[in-house]
């Protein structure tokens, strides 16, 4: 779980402090994972540094430590788009698909950014008529979602991982550009092994499987090796 925090008055940069706090369920079940912040500090920025490598306009500024990361300060938008690959037991719970099957094509949700615990699943008009971005915005972050998707797929297909889910939000910046924000770490996306289909995410702390922290260190030695 991040949290930022303002890095000067006035600046046009934050520092996002990762915390070893763990939450599912719409936060009904919570707990402490030593450790965990730091692997994901490291696999964020890591993402987030190839994701701008190709072209794709990212918050992320530079590491400052273990847990903390400076990236640019934006104002978020309330809306978070699931890039869905594989089919989750979310999904299938709410329509007939086969939890664990690869999608035809990726299907990409809205959901809402609200108080409320859990997610808020909205289309297009939803996002339209509560005003919460123009037409124009909602297709730049549908691309954004897409192009991200697709790089972050190819790169974990290079280490073995299959990319079934990934979170994406999004911010605006003092002269307007959409940027991705957030994070993007085993916190936020569905990470399966290509060959024995074991979850290397947050799932493992949801459904109780154990050796969570395991996971994440799995995840970030699997990166560091990509040459």
């Amino acid at each position: 779980m991040s949290r930022a925090k303002d890095f000067a008055p006035g600046a046009d940069a934050i520092i996002i402090y990762h915390g070893d706090e763990t939450a599912a369920f719409g936060g009904t079940k919570k707990a402490i994972i030593a450790g965990k912040g730091v692997l994901n500090n490291k696999i964020s920025a890591f993402l987030f540094s190839a994701l701008r490598k190709v072209g794709i306009a990212n918050h992320f500024i530079e590491l400052v430590d273990d847990r903390r990361q400076r990236c640019r300060k934006t104002t978020p938008l309330a809306i978070t788009v699931i890039a869905r690959n594989h089919v989750t037991e979310d999904l299938a719970y709410r329509l007939p698909f086969k939890t664990g099957a690869r999608l035809k094509n990726p299907v990409y949700e809205l959901i809402y950014r609200e108080n409320r615990a859990g997610d808020i699943l909205i289309n297009d008009d939803h996002a339209l008529a509560l005003g919460l971005c123009s037409l124009e915005e909602l297709k730049a972050l549908r691309k954004c979602a897409e192009d991200a998707n697709k790089v972050l797929t190819e790169l974990f297909a290079r280490v073995g991982v299959i990319l079934a889910e990934a979170r994406f939000s999004f911010g605006w910046t003092v002269n307007g550009e959409i940027l991705l924000t957030g994070e993007i770490s085993p916190d936020t996306c569905r990470l399966w092994d290509e060959k024995t289909g074991e979850k290397l995410d947050r799932d493992r702390f949801r459904y109780d499987l154990g050796q969570v922290i395991e996971a994440y260190e799995n995840i970030w030695q699997r990166l560091v090796a990509i040459k």
